[in-house]
């Protein structure tokens, strides 16, 4: 892995309340990614139990393929536009059912790539580790989803 220091990491809220040691054990199973803008990272349908994604520098827009229902024409809506420190792909760690949205580079980004298996293995070893992680993605989730109310409610 490319070097990351935990302590640029710690104010990511995913990281929050974690010990530099939690987040060291955590950084250990990272593999340290890179992406140009515009290239796709997730796409939408895959399946979704290889990893998850922090983003350490950059962005990504979230979108989701719609169709007009009078002309069939397809196109991409834009749901969320993340940053750095924020999250995406952990549908695949909460459940490992397939991707719900197409995630792209918007600008170059570098991200660390969670693989589930291996922290679900370290939740097990260390459940403290695992409560407070999945207690502040479970945060960032519920977030996402009044934001998405609120999008929705405007546009009925």
């Amino acid at each position: 892995m490319a070097q990351i220091d935990a302590g640029s990491l710690r104010d990511f809220e995913v990281f929050a309340g974690l010990s530099v040691a939690e987040l060291e054990s955590i950084l250990a199973l990272a593999a340290v990614e890179h992406f140009k803008a515009d290239d796709v990272i997730l796409e939408e349908s895959n399946a979704g139990a290889s990893g998850f994604y922090i983003i350490v520098r950059g962005m990504v827009k979230v979108e989701i393929e719609v169709s007009n229902a009078l002309t069939g024409e397809k196109g991409n809506r834009r749901l969320a536009t993340l940053k750095t420190g924020e999250v995406f792909g952990e549908r695949g760690l909460l459940s490992g059912r397939r991707r719900s949205a197409r995630v792209v580079a918007y600008s170059d980004l570098v991200a660390l790539r969670i693989d589930n298996l291996a922290l679900e293995q370290e939740f097990e070893r260390n459940p403290r580790l695992g409560w407070l992680f999945m207690r502040n993605l479970t945060a960032i989730l519920s977030d996402r989803l009044v934001g998405l109310n609120f999008m929705l409610r405007d546009e009925i």
